[in-house]
């Protein structure tokens, strides 16, 4: 991965001050383009929906956990239950 794409997604975190619309993208680029690196992608995956819940936009939330879940490779990964807590909470059961 490209040192300069690692510092931008570090510093993508929903928790600061930044527009969030703009970090969601950063997270979407990694599980869009980075689909060999399954642990980035999971936790891409994660504040991705992060970003959508803190915007106010559930539906969008939901559906990207869901789409992180419909995922194979990424099902069995720790992040996949965080992704299914998450949903449960949203009343997705």
């Amino acid at each position: 991965m490209n040192p300069r794409h690692s510092a931008s997604i570090r510093s993508a975190n929903p928790n600061e001050t930044k527009p969030l619309g703009g970090c969601k993208r950063l997270f979407q680029r990694v599980f869009v383009g980075y689909q060999k690196f399954l642990p980035w992608c999971a936790k891409s995956y994660l504040m991705s929906g992060e970003c959508f819940q803190k915007l106010g936009k559930t539906q969008e939330a939901i559906n990207t956990y869901h789409e992180m879940l419909r995922n194979p490779k990424l099902e069995q990964l720790p992040e996949a239950e965080t992704a299914r807590q998450r949903l449960k909470e949203l009343g997705e059961v």
